[in-house]
């Protein structure tokens, strides 16, 4: 089976239940791969053959591994679920160095700065969604899904029931 085939047949099984923008992501990433390799052979593909690949990636390091974790999970879905290699090539792959990720806060001034360009957006519900997330930590997609059934007034909280790890997650209000 040839990469090309593996990646269309891995999208179509095991993508169908991400998030939208994680599938469009994923193939971006896997369409990336199958230019480069999307002709040979899977068994044919070797660790040295990825590795010469990883500096064309357009990016940082942090990008450039998560291409190697969209092909990785590809090759683990022909290893698990297909049963056709005996070993993922990827596993050999060193992964670029990334440091430490710190976790960075707006200062108060950027936070009012950020506020009042929402406001001044033509979209008329920008600066909501970035209030509601300043104030919750709540991610995008969480807040874009939400509804008025979504709302415990009783309680004080907001059920975000659609979160990236697929748990309900609860907020106080």
């Amino acid at each position: 089976m040839k990469l090309k085939e593996l990646s269309k047949k891995f999208i179509a099984e095991s993508l169908v239940n991400k998030q939208p923008h994680t599938q469009v992501m994923r193939q971006q990433q896997l369409n990336f791969w199958c230019t480069h390799l999307g002709n040979k052979n899977i068994e044919s593909i070797k660790p040295k053959n990825i590795a010469k690949i990883i500096p064309t990636i357009n990016g940082g390091n942090a990008t450039k591994n998560c291409y190697l974790m969209a092909l990785s999970r590809c090759f683990t879905y022909a290893v698990k679920n297909l049963y056709i290699l005996d070993e993922n090539p990827l596993s050999k792959v060193e992964r670029c160095e990334q440091g430490e990720m710190g976790t960075r806060f707006l200062s108060k001034q950027e936070i009012t700065d950020l506020l009042i360009a929402c406001k001044e957006s033509s979209n008329e519900i920008l600066y909501l969604v970035v209030l509601l997330a300043l104030s919750t930590g709540a991610r995008k997609e969480e807040i874009l899904d939400l509804q008025w059934s979504n709302i415990d007034f009783d309680r004080k909280l907001i059920i975000l029931n659609h979160t990236k790890n697929k748990k309900v997650r609860y907020i106080a209000i």
